[in-house]
């Protein structure tokens, strides 16, 4: 992370920091996982910089598809669409035991991060717009209610005053 002007730039190789069944097979990070459908995409490495607005925009939450946010572990946040043709529904199909899978060679995340969160209010990451994402749950462990966008406005583990914020949640 480095600070320039009012934006934090957020470096990253991408690799998730556990093992999963996309690295390669002789990788030491490479782990089997036959419990779902493997795509023929292997992990490579991302080097992505993102620049995120230490102000997160409030006004406008729309973000088009591709990397949409960063974990704390460095992974990219996609949204929760599937590049076309294929449909999010059957992509699932072939996330490993962590909930990411690659897109050509970068890893990602369309879906609560089990590495991360678990049905909780963890903190995941940030999203391109500043805001923060946590695990399903608010701070007080209830489901929240949330806008269009998947964001609401509450305290969170790391905030008593309301912020705006989103959570990972299924559509």
């Amino acid at each position: 992370l480095t600070v320039s002007g009012s934006n934090v730039i957020v470096s990253t190789d991408g690799q998730p920091d556990y093992k999963a069944n996309y690295f390669e097979t002789t990788n030491p990070c490479y782990e089997e996982f036959t419990d779902r459908t493997q795509n023929p995409n292997t992990l490579g490495e991302l080097n992505a910089e993102l620049t995120i607005p230490q102000t997160p925009n409030t006004t406008n939450s729309t973000m088009p598809g591709g990397i949409v946010g960063v974990a704390v572990n460095g992974v990219a946040i996609f949204d929760n669409e599937a590049a076309a043709p294929d449909n999010i529904y059957d992509e699932v199909q072939t996330f490993d035991r962590c909930q990411g899978h690659p897109a050509g060679t970068t890893y990602h995340y369309h879906i609560e991060p089990d590495a991360i969160s678990s049905e909780d209010s963890a903190f995941v990451g940030v999203m391109r717009d500043g805001n923060p994402v946590y695990g399903r749950l608010d701070a007080d462990n209830s489901t929240p209610v949330l806008d269009g966008n998947g964001g609401h406005t509450g305290t969170t583990p790391d905030s008593a005053t309301p912020i705006y914020h989103y959570h990972v949640h299924y559509q």
